[in-house]
């Protein structure tokens, strides 16, 4: 509590000194701190005009109200990490966020509001409704564009980040960079610290980049083990050294594929074939994105994909589904049986992961019967604690429509009809290859304090009709169930 008392006297000083240089120094000092303060009036017109320009140009709807755009000074208060991370940031304004809170007090057209986000990164959330936080980002991109592309913000380099406009300080040295250099930003992500603030590189909306995609086989390239040393120790926190290119070969390059060449090679243009390869993202012929990929007759499967972290505000691995997709498409002009797209494994625990089910209409493959069971109808279970076999909810939901003559429809309001689906799991577990009868059951292995017993011999010791018993038969029957009879003999089920 002390602490906290003497840290807001010290600011209140700080603000009391402020005042006092405003106020009572000689006139040159006066003027010259006023001069700063103007800065705000001047950037609110900039703004303004950028907004009236993209409503006249309908980029932007008619709901702009000019009183809601403040533009603020940064203060830097921070430790001296905080005013490196900030660069030369001196203004921020937040125009975005009552715009954003406008457009849906007033009930837009939601195809505005999703048009309003392709514009931007086209980031919308897992249920692809579009948030707050998302509509002002988008907003403050096309303004943030706008100013770029006006050129009208004096000496200051304008940066959207996350809704907010941020206005840095241009020195008179045009190799400038705005943001820290590659051994802060390595410093940063390993303290899981998210640089917000400070520029990748520097913006230059109004000039066109060229982006090159390149499909090669897959072969060692030091260019490309490079990108993916610095992108597993700035987004998965690995350690330097034991990224080395015998790991890189063995995960990304050494293949059980054989290449085979398409049967209509001429005809089909830049269809490579069947086999792996690395399909290279270059910007201005700077790799900036490797995606590893198998082409199967029936299918591309993303095995990886990294990208330059100085390069996340693309969203390169969105993107990068989407030209998968698009060469999917194209490809299956030339061979019929393409066309399933696969993203790989999917842990629904894992924030990471989320985007991939933002591709729709999507499914997952049940590991037990391998069967693909619709994203949509599995998500209320992956969201429950317990175990489960996906397949069984397609077998519950078939049964359930059969009762009951109705159709299940996959919509968040279905919750309760989830539920029935699991509680009817055990009318319909017993079918198939998983049926399981008494003498799977007393072959059971069990482990009790480091000894081994058989399920059968256990049923000798107990009553028949105990309680315990009976609970833990049906934990059994569901052990089984799940990793099947085969494996369940091999394995010693663990009792607490």
């Amino acid at each position: 509590m002390e602490n906290q008392c003497e840290t807001l006297k010290m600011e209140m000083n700080t603000e009391l000194e402020e005042l006092q240089t405003c106020s009572g120094d000689s006139t040159g000092e006066k003027g010259k701190h006023l001069d700063r303060d103007s800065n705000t009036d001047t950037l609110k017109e900039k703004i303004c005009s950028a907004i009236s320009d993209c409503i006249q140009k309908g980029e932007l709807p008619d709901t702009f109200d000019a009183s809601k755009i403040v533009v603020q000074k940064f203060r830097r208060r921070g430790s001296r990490r905080h005013d490196k991370l900030s660069g030369g940031l001196c203004y921020t304004c937040n125009v975005a966020f009552p715009y954003a809170a406008a457009l849906f007090k007033q009930n837009t057209d939601c195809k505005l509001l999703k048009s309003l986000i392709s514009q931007s990164q086209g980031i919308d959330d897992i249920e692809g409704k579009i948030t707050h936080q998302c509509l002002a980002s988008a907003l403050a991109d096309i303004i943030a564009l706008k100013l770029e592309r006006l050129g009208n913000t004096a000496d200051f380099k304008v940066q959207a980040c996350n809704g907010h406009l941020n206005f840095f300080m241009v020195p008179l040295d045009t190799s400038y960079t705005i943001g820290p250099n590659d051994s802060e930003i390595k410093q940063s992500k390993q303290k899981n610290t998210m640089n917000k603030i400070s520029l990748p590189v520097n913006l230059k909306c109004a000039v066109k980049h060229k982006l090159e995609i390149h499909t090669k086989d897959s072969v060692f390239d030091p260019e490309e083990f490079s990108l993916y040393k610095k992108y597993q120790v700035a987004i998965h926190n690995e350690n330097p050294e034991d990224i080395t290119e015998r790991s890189f070969r063995r995960f990304l390059v050494d293949t059980p594929l054989t290449f085979t060449p398409f049967e209509s090679m001429t005809e089909s243009g830049s269809f490579p074939g069947f086999g792996s390869f690395h399909q290279q993202y270059l910007i201005d012929g700077q790799l900036v994105a490797v995606s590893v990929i198998d082409v199967l007759p029936s299918c591309l499967s993303s095995t990886y994909f990294f990208w330059d972290p100085d390069f996340a505000f693309l969203s390169l691995g969105r993107y990068s589904a989407l030209k998968e997709i698009e060469w999917i498409q194209e490809a299956k002009k030339y061979c019929e049986t393409l066309e399933y797209y696969y993203l790989g494994h999917y842990i629904h625990s894992c924030p990471k992961m989320h985007y991939k089910v933002s591709f729709r209409p999507s499914e997952l493959l049940c590991p037990i019967r391998f069967q693909w069971v619709p994203f949509d109808l599995a998500r209320p279970l992956l969201e429950k604690p317990s175990h489960f076999c996906l397949s069984d909810t397609l077998l519950s939901a078939q049964k359930l429509d059969q009762e009951d003559g109705r159709i299940i429809h996959c919509t968040e309001n279905t919750t309760g009809d989830f539920d029935k689906a699991l509680e009817a799991q055990e009318v319909v577990c017993g079918a198939g290859d998983n049926a399981i009868n008494e003498e799977d059951m007393d072959n059971m292995i069990l482990l009790f304090r480091g000894i081994q017993i058989t399920l059968g011999h256990l049923r000798l010791w107990l009553e028949p009709m105990d309680k315990d018993l009976q609970e833990l038969t049906n934990r059994l029957q569901d052990y089984m169930r799940f990793v099947g009879v085969k494996l369940a003999s091999r394995m010693a089920y663990v009792l607490p």
